[in-house]
């Protein structure tokens, strides 16, 4: 789903720079054939959302103790299918790949040390979890790891902006949730990135111990060997 309206509610309590044109969701969507004839959402085929890493998108200025910094969020998510899908069918099965990177960079001192994370849906045949938070990574100045992939729920670009306003500007985002539009807009990101995986979730959770073929962790696991066991 379009972040825009999100990015908009927050360019307006002055906690995102560069916000998109109003009503411009194709800014960062890149829309399927069907829903660029105007066709009925019935034969909608996907979009993919794109910020890139040269333009990401900036938040802030916040303090973490008494540290100045800002934010920069990229982000590459393919929601696209092979053929048109009822309600039911996009949310057991709404992304292709997602990959968010989010870095946090400390303002002044004249040394880098930033931090970037990456929030990804794992590859075809990638170790780890399905849903999983990297530290560092490629193109970090300080910190190159591959691992530990941290196990993690499925995120959009809207779940992310709203967990960093969370926890960056915490009585910004108390105000946001006053917004019927912006609670509307992350309960609707939530049906569709969240509630099979969450379903999924509770179902393991709904059985004892000991009627369990495996763990959570088992559950989640990306590859084949493990979760057919």
């Amino acid at each position: 789903m379009s972040p825009v309206r999100i990015i908009q509610a927050m360019a307006r309590k002055r906690l995102i720079q560069s916000p998109p044109a109003q009503g411009s969701v194709l800014q960062f969507t890149e829309i399927c054939k069907p829903c660029s004839e105007k066709r009925p959402a019935k034969y909608c085929l996907g979009w993919k959302t794109v910020i890139p890493e040269q333009h990401p998108l900036r938040l802030g200025q916040f303090l973490d103790k008494k540290t100045p910094l800002h934010i920069e969020l990229s982000a590459q998510l393919d929601y696209r299918r092979d053929g048109s899908a009822n309600v039911d069918e996009w949310q057991a099965d709404p992304l292709r790949s997602a990959n968010i990177t989010i870095k946090v960079v400390p303002e002044g001192g004249g040394h880098d040390g930033s931090v970037r994370y990456h929030l990804d849906l794992a590859n075809a045949g990638q170790e780890g979890s399905i849903w999983h938070l990297q530290v560092g990574g490629k193109g970090d100045k300080l910190v190159r790891l591959d691992l530990p992939r941290w196990g993690s729920g499925p995120m959009d670009v809207t779940l992310a902006l709203d967990t960093i306003i969370y926890n960056y500007r915490y009585s910004a985002w108390v105000y946001l949730q006053r917004d019927g539009m912006y609670r509307r807009t992350i309960m609707e990101s939530e049906d569709l990135i969240m509630r099979a995986w969450y379903a999924k979730i509770a179902g393991h959770f709904s059985l004892p111990a000991e009627k369990r073929s495996g763990s959570i962790l088992a559950l989640v696991d990306n590859m084949s060997e493990a979760t057919s066991q």
